[in-house]
């Protein structure tokens, strides 16, 4: 058990900063209090690789006679809300100090950046853990949506042998879903829809960006700079994209990770509503054909999506997840709750 004691609010004090000049610090308070792993390289990509008008902003947290014991982050992305492009303050990077953990110090630091928000009349934007979502809460940040994760089996034999304990049954059991996933699939009659991998974004993503409807919708930028970064320039992970067509026309696109396992994990879609079923399905009948994939992961999406729907629909498995989207509003939640909000793993880059 630690010893060491706060006993009021003067032994702490803030400051802030921007991300250049300070990168070394940053690095090591993350490095010495989480579990994920930080190059200068990532960090870079996060915090410089998008630009905005407004530069990304630390928030540190001191000991009045000490060493600094926490940080979070700001970083001002872009985002449409009702046709006007906006940049929402996502919170993130969220450290403190093992030793000071437990003591109140994460809520008077959001505290401290709730105000700085509000005074300079910001939207946050936080997908947080159930603790971050609890202090938030507390402080006036609203739960405007809540977030899920869905699945589809393309192999269903290893999930049925985790609860049978037979391998032989299991798969004969497995194959038998995927035919009865096949027949329902059969129902989204495809034919006149093609899909095709691709390996940059060119002309149709800038013409269907502009294009898309973003009346009565809050959804983050899709422009060709903000993908390009976003999935051609990841230091970490490479990302596979497919076009979707309908008599030759481009509708839409989704963007995917597989993992060493072959298991898919769904980071963006853009489509327009009337085509979503059909762009699912014919999604799930590619990776059917290709045989190598055990499962595909659509891992965040808020509640209100008009894709939640869809994918419960062409056959996903919903999972309940302890996530809220949470913001704070210059104007109040009643413009906020107007707008349908569209989330995905996509927006969860910090």
């Amino acid at each position: 058990m630690s010893n060491n004691k706060l006993n009021n609010d003067d032994e702490i004090s803030f400051s802030i900063t921007p991300y250049i000049g300070y990168e070394r610090e940053i690095k090591k308070i993350l490095d010495e209090n989480r579990d994920e792993e930080f190059t200068h390289e990532y960090l870079d990509w996060r915090y410089l690789g998008e630009e905005s008008p407004i530069p990304p902003l630390i928030f540190w947290v001191y000991l009045s006679k000490g060493p600094c014991i926490g940080m979070s982050a700001l970083i001002f992305r872009a985002y449409w809300k009702n046709n006007k492009k906006i940049y929402l303050a996502v919170s993130g990077d969220t450290s403190i100090s093992k030793d000071y953990r437990g003591k109140g110090i994460g809520k008077k630091l959001f505290k401290y950046i709730t105000v700085f928000l509000e005074k300079n009349k910001n939207y946050g934007f936080g997908i947080g853990t159930p603790v971050v979502t609890s202090i938030l809460s507390s402080i006036g940040w609203k739960k405007v949506d809540k977030l899920y994760s869905y699945v589809y089996l393309i192999d269903s034999s290893e999930k049925i042998n985790e609860k049978i304990n037979h391998k032989s049954l299991s798969k004969v059991l497995g194959y038998f879903y995927s035919i009865f996933c096949k027949v329902k699939l059969s129902f989204f009659n495809t034919s006149a829809y093609q899909l095709k991998k691709v390996h940059n974004f060119d002309h149709d993503f800038e013409m269907f960006w502009e294009n898309f409807d973003k009346t009565g919708i809050i959804l983050r930028d899709r422009s060709l700079p903000i993908l390009e970064w976003r999935y051609l320039k990841h230091p970490r992970h490479t990302f596979t994209t497919l076009k979707f067509f309908k008599h030759n026309t481009f509708i839409g696109f989704l963007i995917y990770r597989t993992d060493d396992n072959y298991n898919i994990t769904i980071y963006d879609v853009l489509v327009n509503r009337d085509e979503s079923a059909m762009v699912l399905s014919l999604f799930i009948k590619y990776f059917f054909k290709k045989k190598k994939s055990h499962k595909l992961e659509m891992i965040l999406i808020n509640e209100t999506h008009f894709l939640s729907g869809m994918l419960q629909k062409v056959g996903f498995f919903m999972r309940t997840e302890d996530i809220f989207l949470q913001m704070l509003t210059p104007d109040g939640l009643k413009e906020i709750y107007s707008s349908s909000i569209l989330v995905t793993q996509g927006d969860k880059d910090i």
